[in-house]
């Protein structure tokens, strides 16, 4: 067999590697068994900066997702650009109301 044991990770641009986590986890373990301590190394700190950008993110998306849905939604043509600020404006007070 030539190559797949890892889903072809070597050929993944960074939003591919989502998901694969456990064959860049494999990959550090196979790089540390044959000795190769700092590519198993960065291979580690890869997969825990994707694991810390998933935590950002899932903190600021609910944030956001109204938002974007808004912006959305008026590129779309499915509501006009005034509905769209006035339903950011609304998402804006009601995070006010919550704070309060």
């Amino acid at each position: 067999m030539s190559g797949g044991s890892f889903n072809y990770i070597c050929f993944k641009e960074i939003d591919e590697l989502f998901g694969r986590e456990d064959e860049i986890e494999r990959m550090a373990k196979e790089l540390l068994k044959l000795g190769f301590e700092s590519y198993s190394q960065i291979t580690l700190e890869v997969l825990h900066d994707m694991k810390l950008l998933q935590l950002i993110f899932n903190a600021k998306q609910p944030m956001l997702g109204d938002v974007w849905k808004a912006i959305e939604w008026w590129h779309s043509g499915d509501i006009g650009k005034e509905d769209a600020i006035k339903k950011i404006n609304e998402i804006i007070e009601k995070g006010r109301a919550k704070k309060s």
